[in-house]
């Protein structure tokens, strides 16, 4: 109730109303949703990127792409780890390709030697095989020759790929 109330006042009340709020209840969603909104209204990138990762382990996991994609969009994904955003696209890939898409976009531009990045090139290149072939052909091709002894690249080999 009283984060309706702060919220009708702006960003600035809500923001500091759900932060209250959380110091009671540090798992609230709708509190760490309301603070994340706030935040982005105030162009605070960095709370809001912080208070999304908190949504995200606090959602049940039917929701969890949504706040993914959420992340990805404000530029935030850098504050989960590689191996956790795998894993995530790697729980999503079936039930929202669109999410697991994103999400190892994400890994696949990260530094070259983040030993998650082959494993996210094949699982991306896996993805994007029935959709955009062309791309899944370059991302193959990038792990060839990145990555020239890489296990992953087997696989590739093995499932025909390339």
């Amino acid at each position: 109730e009283t984060l309706e109330q702060m919220q009708d006042r702006g960003p600035a009340a809500l923001a500091m109303a759900a932060r209250q709020h959380l110091k009671v209840h540090p798992h609230d969603p709708r509190a760490l949703r309301q603070l994340a909104d706030a935040l982005a209204m105030q162009n605070d990138h960095a709370g809001e990127t912080a208070a999304l990762v908190g949504l995200l382990d606090a959602v049940p996991e039917e929701e969890q792409p949504e706040v993914l994609r959420r992340i990805c969009d404000s530029g935030g994904a850098g504050a989960l780890t590689t191996l956790r955003r795998t894993l995530l696209a790697e729980r999503f890939k079936e039930t929202d390709p669109e999410c697991a898409i994103q999400i190892l976009a994400t890994v696949v531009s990260s530094q070259v030697d983040d030993p998650q990045r082959p494993e996210a090139i094949l699982a991306l290149a896996g993805l994007e095989r029935s959709r955009e072939p062309e791309r899944a052909a370059r991302l193959l091709q990038e792990l060839q020759e990145a990555y020239p002894l890489h296990p992953t690249v087997e696989l590739a080999r093995k499932r025909g790929w390339i």
